[in-house]
């Protein structure tokens, strides 16, 4: 989730919008993100302060009690390590609604693709992202949980 220590007044850029609506289920979810103007690491962004923030919208009806792991570039559901690609978590602890709620959900993945670039696990322009949910535990329900959207921003707290 995003760090309080960010200031309230940042600058932001996004980079993505994904409209693509995907569901989620008992499944592994993998949502392929192209970047609108890739990500640029750099040897000095390290001493930057710049964050980079996912914004996951999601939508609901009644009351789901699902719990999901959400990871940043995995590059197999088998991997020994995920926690090195590990972005948080999306839990709905929601009252039932008839209608239809979207919630939307933030991920600070600066650090995450700061170590995946430093491994060489990703490239120092970064143009595509992978999203991967996975259910961890709560009870089957029959509520549709759908992923809306996706975007990321950039923020600058130079500025």
């Amino acid at each position: 989730m995003m760090s309080s220590k960010c200031p309230i007044y940042l600058r932001s850029r996004t980079f993505i919008y994904s409209l693509t609506v995907m569901k989620l289920t008992t499944e592994p979810t993998i949502f392929t993100l192209l970047l609108s103007t890739p990500i640029d690491f750099n040897p000095t962004f390290i001493s930057t302060k710049i964050s980079y923030v996912l914004d996951v919208q999601v939508s609901f009806q009644g009351r789901p009690t699902e719990t999901y792991s959400v990871y940043i570039n995995l590059p197999n559901i088998t991997t020994a390590n995920k926690a090195a690609y590990y972005a948080g978590v999306m839990s709905f602890f929601e009252l039932p609604s008839k209608e239809r709620v979207t919630k939307t959900l933030l991920f600070d993945i600066t650090d995450k693709l700061i170590e995946q670039v430093k491994n060489h696990e990703q490239p120092l322009k970064i143009s595509k992202l992978t999203l991967t949910f996975v259910k961890e535990n709560g009870f089957s329900s029959q509520e549709d949980i759908v992923v809306e959207g996706v975007s990321l921003h950039k923020y600058d707290h130079n500025s």
